[in-house]
C-alpha cells in the first residue's frame, strides 16, 4: 500500500489547483505508473478473482475483434476477386455449384 500513496501523492502534487487542468503526463511519467499494476491487479484479485478472470477473458477478445474482422473481410474480398477473375467469369459468381 505504501507504493500506491507515495504514487497518487507524487501525481497530486504536480497538480496545480490554481488552473483547473489536470497536469499534463510525460511518457516518463506514464511508464512509472506502471509500477503500480501489479498491486492493482493483486487488489482485483484479493477483491474477486473471477470477476478479475472474466474482466481480462473479455479484455483480450476485444482487443482480438478488429484482428478477426480484418482477417474475415480479406476472406471474402479474397474470394470474390477470385472467383471475378476465374475462367469460367463472372458467371461463376452468381451461379455458385
Amino acid at each position: 500500500m505504501k507504493a500506491w500513496r507515495r504514487t497518487f501523492l507524487a501525481a497530486r502534487r504536480r497538480a496545480s489547483p490554481s488552473s483547473g487542468e489536470p497536469p499534463l503526463l510525460t511518457l516518463g511519467d506514464r511508464i512509472k505508473a506502471l509500477r503500480s499494476l501489479p498491486l492493482l491487479f493483486h487488489l482485483l484479485w484479493t477483491a474477486s478473482a473471477r470477476l478479475t478472470l472474466a474482466n481480462l477473458g473479455l479484455r483480450l477478445a476485444r482487443a482480438a475483434l478488429p484482428l478477426v474482422l480484418l482477417s474475415l473481410g480479406k476472406g471474402i474480398v479474397d474470394e470474390g476477386l477470385c472467383r471475378k477473375f476465374s475462367p469460367e467469369g463472372f458467371l461463376a459468381m452468381l451461379l455458385p455449384t
